[in-house]
């Protein structure tokens, strides 16, 4: 889980608990926590952020007596408020809509206490995302999207607003190659990887097709990104659908065919652990070789798979498929069942929780 906030707006206060960003230590916020503990002599728990709207301020109090350890900003006359702590706990990020009509985007160094940047913005209430090291945030506004560099201290304006309400459906922070990658909503056909130094975009990838809105899915190593249509139902509706696979290092791409078919959640696409073959699950399994591509782009293997609608497909090892089913097979639901990748056949039911195979497992 990437956060756990929650927005109270009430008439006296608002509180907003912050939880280390995903991939953060429990204790991430030590040298913060340290800071505050040794200010009020005793040590505290968990930072949380409130603004009191009765007082028009900002404050950071402590977890375990909800007392106040630091006073951000004062004379804050806000409408709404949303606030996010870094994973380290020492810069703030909120989103305000002032009693006056404007909204901002407002940054603050808690170890410093000032506020560093401002930004003239219509922010959502609840898009916010740190990255893992804390180095950079990305939020969505109503006028677009905004990538805050916070060793810079520098906002770039990554998107301009579009049609679709999730502006990035589904992002993703790429820190080894120091980038973000993300389906922004004036480019909905299509990922986007931008530098995180600069803001700037340094790839595109998308479907071959102009169907929006895509999702997408990367290899284990991340070297590789499968990039497919994802609206709706498109087993039945047999509109376009496109799926791609870029490789990241070179910028090549291999267009292949699903027909009337693109998966609807990332949980049901998936390479192999050694890229060498796509894998869909949904109303059937669909096997794509990447190192030997049919010449019309249709699957190099589909089988029936199990009885059921796949909600998730991953790799036990490089030749075998698991499948979990959502609906139609209520056994099918509780249990990783087994395919040979290459022949389809079934071979055998996964207890993941008891760690072991179930015996005399039957599909029908």
């Amino acid at each position: 889980m990437r956060k756990a906030l929650f927005l109270l707006t009430i008439s006296l206060i608002f509180i907003v608990a912050s939880i280390p960003a995903q991939g953060q230590a429990s204790d991430a916020c030590g040298t913060m926590t340290a800071h505050w503990s040794d200010a009020l002599g005793y040590d505290i728990g968990r930072p949380l952020v409130r603004y009191e709207v009765y007082n028009q301020q900002i404050t950071i109090i402590e977890g375990k007596r909800r007392k106040t350890v630091q006073i951000v900003e004062t004379n804050i006359a806000a409408d709404h408020f949303y606030g996010e702590l870094s994973p380290d706990c020492r810069y703030l990020a909120a989103a305000l809509a002032l009693k006056n009509g404007k909204s901002q985007l407002v940054a603050w160094d808690l170890l410093a206490n000032t506020r560093v940047s401002t930004v003239d913005a219509s922010p959502s209430d609840d898009n916010f995302a740190w990255s893992p090291n804390g180095d950079f945030a990305v939020i969505q506004t109503y006028d677009g999207g905004y990538l805050w560099n916070v060793p810079a201290n520098k906002w770039t304006h990554l998107t301009e607003a579009g049609d679709y309400n999730n502006f990035f459906s589904y992002f993703t922070w790429d820190m080894a190659r120091g980038q973000l990658l993300a389906v922004p909503a004036d480019s909905g056909y299509a990922v986007r990887a931008y530098d995180l130094a600069t803001g700037q975009i340094v790839a595109t990838f998308d479907t071959g097709t102009q169907a929006a809105p895509v999702s997408y899915a990367l290899s284990d190593d991340r070297s590789k990104i499968a990039v497919f249509t994802s609206e709706d139902e498109r087993i039945y509706d047999h509109r376009d659908s496109g799926l791609a696979v870029w490789d990241r290092n070179t910028n090549s791409k291999i267009t292949l065919n699903p027909e009337s078919l693109s998966a609807v959640w990332v949980s049901q696409v998936r390479f192999s652990p050694d890229n060498h073959y796509l894998v869909i699950g949904r109303d059937a399994i669909r096997v794509w070789d990447l190192q030997n591509p049919r010449g019309d782009g249709l699957p190099t293997y589909q089988y029936d798979g199990p009885d059921a609608r796949i909600g998730t497909v991953r790799f036990a090892d490089a030749h075998t498929v698991e499948t979990m089913s959502v609906m139609g097979c209520n056994l099918c639901s509780n249990y990783w069942l087994r395919w040979d990748l290459s022949s389809g056949q079934f071979l055998n039911a996964y207890d993941e929780p008891r760690d072991r195979l179930v015996p005399d497992f039957e599909l029908g």
